[in-house]
C-alpha cells in the first residue's frame, strides 16, 4: 500500500530538494521539477502551483504571460548559484522579485577599505580606445581577460603578450584562462576569419558584438573541456539580464520618443 501523502514541505526542505534537480537536469522545467519532487518524496503533499510560485520566486523559470508585458529588464539565477556564497560566505547571491532580479548582499558588517572579493567578468571586451586598430598585430593596454590597466605596475604581475599574435594580458595566469575560455577561437593564427568581425566592429566602435561573440566563445571552449563544464556555462550565461527587443528599441528612442507615438 502507497503512503498517503501528508507531509508539506517547508521552505527549506523545497530549496534543497529543487536545487539538487536543477544542478542535475538543469533543463528540467515546472512539470518535471514536480513530478521528480514527488517521486523521490512520496509523502509530500506538493502541488504544482507551489512549485511554480517557489522556482519563481528563485528565478528559476521565466515570468508568467502577465510578467512578459512587463517592459522591465529580467534576469534570473543559475541553478545552484542561488545557495553558493562568496566570499568565505561574507555574501550571498539571491533572487529578489521579477522588477529587481538579483543582487549580491552581505552577511555581516564590514569595515572601511575592506577588498571583500574579485571576480572575472564571464564575458568581457576592452573599450575601442584601448585598443590598437588591429589589435591582434598591434597592443592592447588593458588586460584581454581582466581588464586590468597594463600601464600600471602591479606587484608580482608582468605583462605577456599571445605567443602567436600580438594580444596582451596582465599576467601568465589570465594569458592561461584566456586560452582555455576564448583566445584559440579569436587569435588570428588559429581563426584568420575572427579579423573580419573585429575590422567591421572597430570601424563601427561598436563592442557588443565582440563581448557577445566571446560570450559565446567561452559556452563553446567550456564544453569542449567538459559537458559539465559546459553545461554550467551555458546556464550562466542564460541567466544574464535580458530585454524585449521592441523595449530596447523604445529605450534607444529615449523618453521624448513616447510623446509622438500614435
Amino acid at each position: 500500500m502507497s503512503e498517503q501523502r501528508n507531509v508539506a514541505p517547508s521552505a527549506d526542505e523545497l530549496q534543497a530538494a529543487i536545487t539538487a534537480i536543477k544542478e542535475q537536469e538543469p533543463e528540467y522545467g515546472i512539470s518535471r521539477v514536480c513530478a521528480t519532487l514527488r517521486a523521490n518524496n512520496p509523502t509530500w503533499q506538493l502541488s504544482e502551483k507551489r512549485v511554480r510560485k517557489f522556482m519563481g520566486s528563485l528565478g528559476l523559470v521565466q515570468g508568467s504571460t502577465e510578467d512578459d508585458q512587463s517592459t522591465a529588464p529580467k534576469s534570473s539565477i543559475a541553478p545552484g548559484d542561488f545557495v553558493h556564497s562568496l566570499a568565505n560566505g561574507q555574501l550571498q547571491v539571491r533572487y529578489i522579485d521579477s522588477v529587481k532580479g538579483k543582487g549580491v548582499f552581505s552577511a555581516r558588517d564590514f569595515g572601511k577599505d575592506i577588498n571583500i572579493f574579485e571576480e572575472t567578468p564571464f564575458a568581457w571586451y576592452p573599450r575601442w580606445d584601448t585598443v590598437s586598430i588591429n589589435y591582434y598585430n598591434g597592443s592592447n593596454s588593458e588586460c584581454q581577460l581582466c581588464a586590468r590597466d597594463l600601464e600600471k605596475r602591479y606587484r608580482g604581475l608582468r605583462s605577456v603578450r599571445c605567443s602567436r599574435c600580438s594580444a596582451c594580458f596582465c599576467s601568465n595566469t589570465c594569458k592561461n584562462e584566456a586560452e582555455s575560455r576564448f583566445h584559440q577561437i579569436e587569435c588570428v593564427k588559429n581563426n584568420p576569419a575572427f579579423v573580419n568581425l573585429a575590422d567591421a566592429c572597430h570601424a563601427w566602435n561598436w563592442g557588443a558584438p565582440m563581448c557577445a561573440a566571446r560570450a559565446i566563445e567561452r559556452v563553446l571552449m567550456e564544453f569542449e573541456q567538459g559537458q559539465e563544464q559546459g553545461k554550467h556555462a551555458w546556464e550562466s550565461l542564460k541567466a544574464f539580464t535580458t530585454m524585449r527587443t521592441d523595449v530596447m528599441d523604445m529605450r534607444r528612442k529615449g523618453a521624448s520618443w513616447f510623446l509622438y507615438e500614435e
